[in-house]
């Protein structure tokens, strides 16, 4: 860390940005990425694929684990996935990808809450989801081929998992239960979030060339299109974003509550007990 450290004193880095760069470090010494992983599965893989696919499948038991469609998927479709996983790290206010990008990766996400926006930096810009532990995103432009339909932007420090689509489409073509399981649910956020591109622009033309009537009836048709698909999907968001944040804070008590008792000294004959609550979360 001293050497980060020489180097941005060096570089005069403003201090927001030095915060960040250590943020970074931090991030990684708490997952044991102080090294070079790519080099060392390279050399795995030199001695026998077998092994290398062993410990790649078990770094990415615990993200395994925490997405449904992954957990849920064949074992064979798992040891797949963890070879096309790869640690990414969000900060609050970045932004991961941009409504109107053409998706590259898929991510899930590990730890932390982020937020998917639309129209932002613009004069509609609304929240439509908050994703957390658990979720994934990235999926819907990545199975409808189409652009990003929202921004997604970190609301805390993230820890996410991201694959490259090209390789988890290849991937998908193999399993169509899961391709199908997948394709419904991306079909389902695209109307719930009213994304449908070509309706916007329409409203955009119809709005620019004044027929404002048209616009609300063609606008008000779709809302209605939309809540009958869709009819609770604004009470799930708002139970989400309050169960991930829920979740945040019981974690948080956690960690703090095992700080405090490794901190303290075992009593003679003494015993101690902790009590851990966890909150199940639905995945969007």
């Amino acid at each position: 860390m001293a050497r980060v450290t020489d180097y941005m004193r060096a570089k005069h880095l403003p201090v927001k940005l030095r915060d960040k760069v250590q943020s970074v470090y931090h991030a990684r010494f708490a997952e044991g990425k102080m090294y070079n992983e790519h080099e060392i599965l390279a050399e795995l893989k030199e001695s026998g694929s077998e092994v290398m696919r062993e410990v790649l499948e078990f770094n990415a038991r615990e993200i395994i684990g925490l997405v449904p469609v992954l957990s849920d998927a064949p074992h064979r479709f798992q040891e797949r996935v963890a070879t096309m996983l790869h640690p990414d790290y969000g900060f609050p206010d970045e932004i991961v990808f941009a409504e109107g990008e053409h998706p590259e990766f898929m991510y899930f996400m590990h730890s932390g809450l982020l937020d998917l926006l639309i129209d932002y930096e613009g004069p509609n810009e609304r929240v439509v989801a908050t994703v957390g532990d658990g979720s994934y995103l990235g999926d819907t432009g990545m199975l409808l081929d189409k652009p990003h339909g929202t921004s997604a932007k970190c609301r805390t420090q993230c820890i996410m998992y991201r694959a490259p689509c090209a390789d988890f489409m290849h991937l998908l073509a193999d399993y169509p239960a899961v391709h199908q399981f997948m394709m419904d649910i991306a079909q389902k956020r695209s109307l719930q979030h009213g994304l449908d591109t070509e309706d916007a622009r329409t409203a955009l033309r119809l709005r620019a060339s004044g027929n404002a009537s048209t616009t609300a009836s063609s606008a008000a048709g779709r809302r209605a299109s939309m809540q009958a698909l869709c009819l609770d999907a604004a009470h799930q968001e708002q139970k989400l974003v309050a169960d991930l944040e829920e979740a945040q804070k019981q974690k948080q008590q956690k960690n703090s509550m095992a700080t405090r008792e490794q901190a303290q000294p075992t009593t003679s004959g003494g015993t101690s007990t902790s009590h851990s609550h966890s909150l199940q979360m639905t995945d969007l």
